[in-house]
């Protein structure tokens, strides 16, 4: 029998190389500062019932009228212009594929998370890098916005409070950026998934309600622990959220019913899980501080808020090496700035028990010290 001689290649997937990165540092032996998440809280601090956990328990193929409800009350945003997703990740890969066509393209910031460098070409539009300085505070600046904007920029991605910096953008200059795309017939996707580290009422509030071209992605996995819940959701026009929920219908039918309980149970308690992140980072935060004031090699950028920090390491053209080098010989897991754009910089997690936090420094210093001596 002849061999299977297919029409034509395989197409090529763009590789995200930051999250094999990620899976692979989660299952390693070490002082695990690579992570950017929460641990879950318990069932007793959801208040989970065991009703939530049966197969046939209560759930809605669009997503549960109980979560859609708790948004809606939330944010203050119709439930028509509300969709379920399986996390952020899901909301952002369709809002790809729904707006962009060939010969499209789609500005996305660097430094950035890898994903949004990715999404355009797995749709066949352009991605255009839309650079956020270091020597601009990690902010994009709007005449660079102008200059870059064509008649095929379909959409302009950022995050905020900023992957992987923390960086909150104010809120005249999402405004200005709102209005700039607007008046090009742009849309403007925002990934505010880090947004509810900051204080209530610290400009924490949704930009969804900023201008009618703006669209929201969030989700539970980041400030409150819930990645492998995948819960998450999309604010969007009525026109782009009813696309959502067809392509949802053809890509994955509806989200399991015992996630969807356990979705409302975490959303109804909130509030105090908020509370419950908020101590646990800001007990950690000093422990960080101290190390960085301790060493003259490194300089630290304080986020808005948090549970990670990056690092500037002086002299250090890239990162990947030395975050080899730290896993293999120290034992310390810590993410390079290289698959941020961010060359010359480490991204560290400034959360866990005191004792631990020291040793898990502790044993960063000496591998950077052993570094520099090697080389």
């Amino acid at each position: 029998m002849s061999a299977f001689q297919p029409l034509r290649p395989l197409r090529e997937i763009p590789r995200f190389e930051y999250m094999g990165l990620a899976k692979a540092l989660e299952y390693s032996e070490g002082y695990f500062l690579a992570g950017s998440g929460m641990a879950p809280p318990t069932f007793e601090e959801m208040g989970v019932k065991q009703s939530d956990l049966e197969l046939n328990a209560l759930c809605n193929t669009y997503g549960d009228p109980r979560a859609l409800n708790l948004l809606s009350k939330r944010f203050n945003v119709d439930p028509s212009q509300i969709v379920l997703c399986a996390g952020s990740s899901e909301a952002n890969a369709l809002i790809h594929q729904i707006l962009c066509e060939p010969g499209d393209e789609v500005l996305a910031e660097t430094p950035g998370y890898e994903v949004f460098r990715r999404l355009p070409a797995l749709n066949n539009a352009k991605y255009v890098p839309l650079e956020r300085p270091e020597a601009n505070g990690f902010l994009p600046d709007c005449d660079a916005i102008k200059a870059k904007l064509t008649n095929r920029t379909r959409l302009i991605v950022l995050t905020d409070m900023h992957n992987p910096t923390g960086v909150k953008m104010p809120k005249a200059l999402l405004q200005e950026i709102f209005d700039i795309a607007k008046a090009n017939g742009t849309y403007v996707l925002v990934d505010e998934v880090y947004l509810d580290h900051l204080a209530p009422g610290s400009e924490d509030e949704t930009c969804f309600h900023y201008a009618d071209n703006v669209i929201v992605t969030s989700s539970l996995t980041k400030v409150y622990g819930f990645g492998p819940l995948r819960a998450g959701w999309c604010f969007a026009p009525k026109e782009l959220a009813d696309r959502m929920i067809d392509l949802i219908d053809l890509n994955a039918v509806e989200l399991p019913g015992i996630a969807q309980n356990l979705f409302v149970r975490a959303l109804e308690h909130q509030q105090s899980l908020r509370a419950r992140t908020r101590a646990i980072a800001k007990a950690g935060w000093p422990i960080v501080a101290e190390w960085a004031a301790s060493r003259d090699d490194v300089e630290l950028l304080k986020p808005a808020g948090g549970i990670t920090a990056s690092v500037k390491v002086k002299g250090l053209e890239s990162s990947t090496e030395l975050a080899i080098y730290l896993r293999e010989e120290q034992g310390v897991l810590v993410v390079p700035g290289d698959v941020f754009e961010m060359p010359g910089w480490l991204r560290v997690r400034t959360i866990g028990e005191e004792s631990w936090m020291r040793q898990a420094y502790a044993a960063l210093s000496k591998g950077l010290d052993a570094y520099k001596a090697r080389a």
